[in-house]
């Protein structure tokens, strides 16, 4: 009897053993799902970080506290002559196109104080990088060396350096340069336009450019605006503008249409210079022509006169009379033309002899006209 008991008592504790082992399974193969879940998920990452790497255009360097290479994006090599054997060596034993001395201090600095440093670099080539050093950090926010980025700045300093060009340009013109978008609010304006106009350039942006327009001009104001914005380029076209004063001056203006990349039209930029005073000048020359025409018209005497090339440019009516042929006629032909042969040679060494030789020179039309009269 107490043999049984001793056989009933191991066999329960034998079955006792087996669930436990039975347990112990269950939870290894609980910790093995779980395990392989973590693997899935870690190749996941890695997947994920392989492909971003390799698709980021930002040259990128993952360096430890040594400063040996420990990863790099694709990007890099634009920068670093890297290849894949360069994995754990030394980044100064690698040959870059930007400035290697400034990234190792920096890289030194960033270990030992902890705070990115950002610099501008520029390659051998002429391109231009913003550089970011940062720390690496674990999870553990244990620091494991530092991060190298290197976003490409050459547009943005062209662009950049183009504006201060044109800005540069701009206040230093006499000329008013104005630029207004396609509703006419006035987005830039330069000294020109101060001096011209008299507004400042806090008063003139952001207001209408119809302003500086008198009402007569808005409606072919804006038939110019919209032939420039069909791809017309207006050179010098004669307009009038409105100062703040209320004086209305002339002007010429030129217009071009500002487009963005996508070629579409977002403003106008105008020059536009004061010439009231040369179309007042101008008005007055016209004036002083006209008196001069009429009197010489009505002169008994013969009138002419010649450009630089002795051709003539005004024959007056006399003129026309006694020569034979019309005002119209005589434009344009050299006045020696009118000589007679036997006069021509001693009037032209006359005319090189000075002013006081002219007397010649009336006789010597004279006669030839009343040969071809006789």
């Amino acid at each position: 009897m107490s043999v049984n008991e001793e056989l009933q008592s191991s066999n329960e504790e034998l079955e006792t053993s087996k669930e436990e082992l039975q347990s112990v399974n269950e939870e290894l193969t609980s910790v093995n799902n779980e395990l392989q879940e973590k693997v899935a998920e870690l190749e996941r990452s890695n997947n994920d970080l392989g492909n971003l790497l390799s698709s980021t255009h930002i040259p990128t360097l993952f360096l430890d506290r040594m400063l040996r290479i420990k990863r790099y994006t694709p990007a890099a090599t634009r920068l670093f002559n890297l290849i894949a054997t360069d994995i754990d060596r030394p980044l100064s034993d690698i040959t870059a196109r930007c400035n290697m001395r400034t990234l190792l201090e920096d890289a030194r600095s960033v270990l030992e104080h902890l705070a990115p440093i950002q610099r501008a670099d520029c390659t051998d080539t002429g391109e231009s990088f913003l550089r970011r050093t940062m720390p690496y950090r674990t999870r553990e926010d244990r620091i494991d060396g530092v991060v190298v980025t290197f976003i490409d700045i050459t547009e943005l300093e062209r662009a950049a350096e183009g504006r201060r060009r044109f800005a540069t340009v701009m206040e230093s013109s006499s000329d008013a340069i104005i630029v207004h978008d396609l509703q006419g609010k006035v987005l830039a304006w330069n000294h020109g336009a101060h001096a011209l106009y008299g507004y400042a350039e806090s008063e003139a942006l952001g207001a209408p450019m119809a302003s500086l327009l008198p009402d007569e001009t808005r409606a072919a104001y804006d038939e110019l605006m919209r032939s420039v914005i069909a791809g017309r380029l207006v050179l010098g076209a004669e307009s009038k503008r409105r100062t703040r004063n209320g004086d209305v001056i002339d002007v010429s203006t030129s217009l071009s249409v500002v487009r963005d990349e996508a070629g579409a039209a977002t403003a106008v930029a105008l020059i536009e210079r004061d010439i009231t005073r040369s179309k007042r000048a101008q008005a007055e020359l016209a004036a002083s022509e006209r008196r001069f025409r009429t009197l010489a018209d009505s002169a008994p005497v013969l009138i002419w006169t010649t450009n630089e090339e002795g051709r003539i440019e005004f024959a007056n009516r006399e003129c026309a009379t006694v020569l034979g042929q019309s005002a119209a006629v005589l434009q344009g032909r050299r006045w020696t033309e009118l000589l007679h042969p036997d006069e021509s040679a001693r009037v032209q060494q006359s005319m090189r002899a000075g002013p006081g030789a002219a007397s010649n020179w009336p006789r010597a039309c004279w006669w030839k006209a009343a040969s071809r009269a006789g």
